[in-house]
């Protein structure tokens, strides 16, 4: 006979119940078991109602800042190599 139990990842407890929470960013995926109170955050962050807090602040900004900063300006415009040739007068 055989006996699994599935523990929550961070207290280890056997006797709470926990949910399989899968999260992937970009083409990684990781996939953890959490009791309750250890899976507040990301229940925050399926129902859309995210608390403040300094270890998800940290995941969210890992320099620091609130955003990210912001590359290119309002009037970039994306144009292919033929085009660039043109205004260089090569073509």
């Amino acid at each position: 006979m055989r006996i699994e139990i599935d523990v929550c990842d961070v207290c280890r407890n056997p006797s709470s119940q926990v949910k399989t929470y899968t999260v992937s960013v970009g083409d990684r995926t990781g996939i953890t078991d959490r009791c309750a109170a250890h899976s507040e955050e990301l229940e925050a962050i399926l129902t859309r109602n995210v608390p403040y807090s300094e270890e998800l602040e940290a995941l969210l900004s890992p320099d620091e800042r609130p955003f990210g900063r912001r590359r290119g300006g309002r009037g970039m415009q994306v144009v292919d190599m033929d085009e660039v040739e043109k205004a260089k007068g090569r073509q």
